[in-house]
């Protein structure tokens, strides 16, 4: 729905709406707003800052003049005016002319506070008589405006505690004439100190005023200390600001600490204050043609700019500037306050994100766990769309993907296929040599870095080293548009505080990832042990019953060993042992399991299989590769057999225990036969 025409103030709808009030009471102003086609309970009509239609104030005059049963009721709210608003800014700026001649030479200046669509002027002004012209203004001139006017004008003298003026309709653009000409007179020495009581009210209003200001300023004061946001703070500023200095439309236009600009308006739509937004942080958009600019500033520094807006061609009296600076500069305060505010509560939020990570951290097994945990709080601790965790490593002296969040899912695949090397980057280069953070946008330099950016759909990223003890375990990074992603100390602090917690975590998660490996692996050959293997062992087992096929356990036994340690010693023994284990491993499938299980005893479990008969001929495969010639030092050849018995599920067994007893049973079957051969277990016939 279209928003109405701003073209005469609340200040004028209120007064019409308050003198019938006066007059007839809440029943005459329910009567009022029906003949006038208002269905609203018109307390936006009675808003200073408001503004409505012509046709709106129009239809409440003809309104008026039937609730009141005065034909001439337009004059008699004409002369309400100033009674009413006697204590606003707009009076307080009127008298501060100094003079009834000076007022109305500003008329056509003060004019354009109630009403966008009528342009008056002075013609003749003296120190006792003024002639002033008014004409209406893309809009069909009434004799209702026309009264309002003159009742209007009449009050210029009384502001200063004169006698009101006598106002004379000379012509009339409602009767036909080119434009109203009115001739206002009145008595420069009827002084209010000739009348006690008028010269009581005149200082008495005046008072109203000075506190009403006063007032005003401090109850914004009190409101901006506890608005619940900087928004509505900001928006307070901007309201209040409407009610001091009369005008159509109002743009507050700030940032602070580099952040999103904010923006507030009063009779502007959300797309036009924010095109007067940008112009007037740019400096295109400043004082003259009806605006009246100041900055939003304190002794910190300029966060923006506050604006009025009149229609073209008109101004702001002086005084207005200042008081449109005395609320730009609650605007600064509130924005400081603001800003330490957020500050404060990021620092406690920061403080107990790292906390909870710290303790999310505490319990991860693996390096790909904590950078899960990491990039999973990296987002509630610093404002960022993309999160990632790339780990080094040592072994091919490459960064690898080690977990992301805030991506795709088929972007984060091709992350992880990535292994990046320093010789790639000149980013990553100068970062593992520096080990200092570094923001990061696509730069022509670094086409890895361009192409990454553009990968992850973002226009900047902050990178910060992970390090202990000055070794580099990876990176932390958070990735986002500049709106979100700020350049600053604060964002690098808590990522960094995020990359010490990293640092801890991978580091114990190293240790603990040996240790683990360590009880898990013979220290020998690197194989799995018994523990590792019946884990592995079983996991084959669930494979296998869930696929419905076959499966198998090899346990071999190396024949004649204690004789390799006896006359070789131990160490050449152990150098045969790892031989054993990396033929074994070469000749099976990755999904398979090779594991030590005793000082010269093997087990490999082979995985889906399918055909039981498949299990012997690898055991045949595993016979040929170990036959194989083994060089010992001083180019002495060793030859090594082994026995090997086979256990077949779900045939043989359908647990680990009875498998490896088959298959342990097997392996003795074939020692007995003279070694160097295998034997299955075959159920049936209870024995091999």
């Amino acid at each position: 729905m279209t928003a109405p025409p701003r073209q005469i103030s609340g200040a004028t709808t209120g007064t019409i709406i308050h003198f019938v009030r006066l007059v007839a009471g809440e029943a005459g102003v329910a009567q009022l707003l029906a003949l006038a086609g208002e269905t609203g309970a018109g307390h936006e009509l009675e808003d200073p800052v408001s503004w409505c239609s012509y046709a709106t104030a129009v239809a409440l005059f003809e309104a008026a003049s039937t609730v009141t049963g005065n034909p001439d009721v337009a004059f008699s709210i004409g002369e309400e005016t100033l009674s009413q608003y006697a204590g606003t800014e707009v009076a307080a700026l009127l008298r501060s002319l100094g003079s009834t001649a000076e007022v109305l030479r500003n008329v056509a200046l003060s004019a354009t506070k109630y009403s966008s669509v009528s342009h008056m002027d002075i013609v003749e002004i003296s120190k006792t008589h003024a002639v002033v012209t008014a004409k209406a203004v893309g809009v069909q001139r009434s004799k209702h405006l026309c009264r309002y006017t003159a009742g209007n004008l009449s009050q210029a003298s009384a502001l200063f505690g004169l006698d009101p003026g006598v106002v004379v309709e000379e012509t009339c653009e409602a009767e036909g004439d080119e434009q109203c000409t009115f001739r206002v007179t009145w008595d420069p020495w009827s002084h209010p100190e000739l009348d006690p009581a008028r010269h009581l009210r005149y200082l008495r209003d005046q008072l109203t005023s000075l506190s009403a200001r006063f007032e005003s300023l401090q109850a914004t004061a009190t409101e901006l200390a506890s608005a619940e946001s900087i928004d509505t703070a900001l928006a307070m500023v901007t309201q209040r600001a409407g009610l001091a200095v009369q005008a159509p439309q109002f743009v507050l236009a700030v940032r602070i600490d580099g952040g999103r600009t904010r923006v507030h308006s009063i009779g502007l739509t959300t797309e036009e204050a924010d095109a007067v937004a940008t112009r007037l942080l740019t400096g295109e958009f400043d004082d003259g043609g009806g605006r009246l600019v100041v900055d939003v500033a304190s002794t910190q520094g300029v966060y923006g700019k506050l604006a009025a807006i009149q229609p073209a061609g008109t101004g702001f009296f002086p005084q207005e500037r200042r008081l449109l600076a005395a609320y730009a500069g609650h605007a600064a305060a509130a924005l400081e306050a603001a800003a330490a505010l957020e500050t404060s509560r990021r620092r406690d939020r920061t403080a107990r994100a790292l906390l909870a990570l710290g303790q999310a951290l505490a319990d991860a097994r693996s390096p790909e766990e904590a950078a899960e945990r990491l990039v999973a709080a990296i987002p509630a601790i610093v404002d960022c769309v993309v999160a990632t965790v790339f780990l080094w490593d040592e072994a091919t002296e490459t960064m690898r993907l080690g977990a992301a969040s805030g991506l795709s899912p088929e972007v984060e695949a091709l992350l992880a296929e990535l292994r990046i090397h320093p010789s790639q980057t000149p980013v990553m280069k100068g970062l593992l040599d520096n080990r200092q953070p570094l923001w990061i946008r696509s730069n022509p330099l670094d086409p890895l870095v361009t192409s990454l950016l553009a990968l992850v759909g973002e226009e900047t990223a902050v990178v910060v080293p992970i390090l202990r003890d000055g070794e580099v375990l990876g990176v932390v990074t958070a990735a986002g548009d500049d709106s979100t992603l700020t350049e600053d100390d604060d964002v690098i602090e808590r990522l960094a505080g995020i990359a010490g917690q990293a640092a801890i975590a991978l580091d114990n998660s190293r240790l603990l990832a040996q240790v683990r490996h360590q009880a898990l692996h013979d220290a020998i050959t690197g194989l799995p042990n018994v523990r590792l293997f019946r884990e592995k062992a079983t996991d084959v087992l669930h494979v296998a019953h869930r696929a419905g096929h076959p499966a198998a356990f090899l346990f071999i036994d190396i024949d004649r060993f204690k004789l390799v340690n006896d006359t070789y010693g131990h160490g050449v023994g152990d150098d045969v042992l790892r031989e054993i284990a990396n033929r074994l491993r070469a000749s099976v499938r990755m999904s398979d399991t090779v594991a030590r299980v005793g000082g010269d005893e093997f087990v490999v479990v082979l995985s889906v299989l399918e055909a039981a008969e498949h299990a012997v001929l690898v055991a045949d495969k595993l016979q040929r590769a170990l036959d194989g010639p083994y060089l010992l030092e001083g180019d002495d050849v060793l030859i090594v057999t082994a026995s090997i018995g086979v256990a077949v599920y779900p045939d043989d067994g359908d647990d680990v225990e009875n498998l490896l007893r088959c298959a342990d049973a097997a392996m003795y079957a074939a020692k007995a036969d003279g070694r160097h051969t295998s034997r299955r277990w075959v159920t049936t016939a209870g024995s091999w």
